[in-house]
């Protein structure tokens, strides 16, 4: 069974240091419709590179992984526009460079 490339796992996160191409981590909060955030957590989940991490009330906390910054501000715009959603704001970015890359 192919495994889709664009959905990351913790294991592909800590083996990243010998991948040749750097990684795009960011974390975000998701606030929803606070009668809509079941679902909303359940669209986030099926995303790929998203993994929902917690919930405060409509409050969502995700974390994105990707290969580029580009592919972060496409995942995040696509939140914003889920359905249920009212807002999606990046808290935190880190770029994780192959070992013996150039910062």
């Amino acid at each position: 069974m192919a495994r889709d490339p664009a959905r990351f796992t913790r294991r592909d996160l800590l083996s990243a240091a010998t991948c040749a191409e750097p990684l795009h981590i960011s974390s975000a909060v998701v606030l929803a419709r606070p009668e809509e955030t079941d679902a909303v957590i359940g669209r986030l989940s099926r995303e790929p590179g998203v993994e929902v991490h917690g919930r405060n009330g409509p409050r969502i906390v995700v974390v994105m992984e990707a290969r580029t910054a580009g592919r972060l501000g496409e995942m995040l715009n696509r939140m914003t526009l889920m359905e249920g959603v009212i807002s999606a704001a990046m808290v935190y970015e880190h770029l994780d460079l192959p070992e013996g890359a150039a910062s």
